[in-house]
């Protein structure tokens, strides 16, 4: 039953590190960066303003890594090739997003907060498992192995 769900918790789980772990390089980073506003002076106000708004307008791209991942999977391929293919779809997406928010939505963002978000969601997509529909082959020996069928 949890095999037919399995894009969807790959797609969670790597939807949920970048909207988390993302804001955290930034705090982390925070001394080295310019100052975005004097507004924000807490850095948990900007941590959590992050993970709101960067865990909110990413689920356009949460959903498109869940089609994603299973329509590729459906294909047969090597799971290092799947990875290979949702990296750059995801990257794309996430650069996609911010050139939306910030081109034609005016979002008060910097530009450079998406290669952090890109570098996150790469990294988790190479880092948590994900199941093929299609296994590759099947060793005779194999055949009545549960895991494989």
């Amino acid at each position: 039953m949890l095999k037919r769900f399995s894009h969807f918790f790959f797609a969670t789980k790597v939807w949920l590190t970048s909207a988390i772990l993302t804001p955290l390089f930034f705090l982390l980073m925070d001394p080295m960066l310019p100052p975005v506003s004097p507004v924000w002076q807490d850095p948990v106000d900007i941590i959590l303003t992050m993970i709101i708004l960067g865990g909110g307008l990413s689920i356009p791209n949460w959903i498109f890594l869940i089609i994603a991942s299973w329509l590729l999977s459906k294909k047969g391929k090597s799971i290092q090739q799947i990875k290979t293919k949702l990296t750059i779809i995801s990257i794309s997406l996430t650069l996609t997003l911010f050139i939306l928010l910030i081109g034609f939505g005016g979002f008060p963002v910097m530009w450079w907060t998406s290669l952090f978000y890109a570098f996150t969601v790469s990294a988790s997509i190479q880092f948590y498992h994900l199941k093929n529909v299609a296994p590759e082959f099947v060793w005779l020996e194999n055949i009545l192995d549960d895991k494989v069928f």
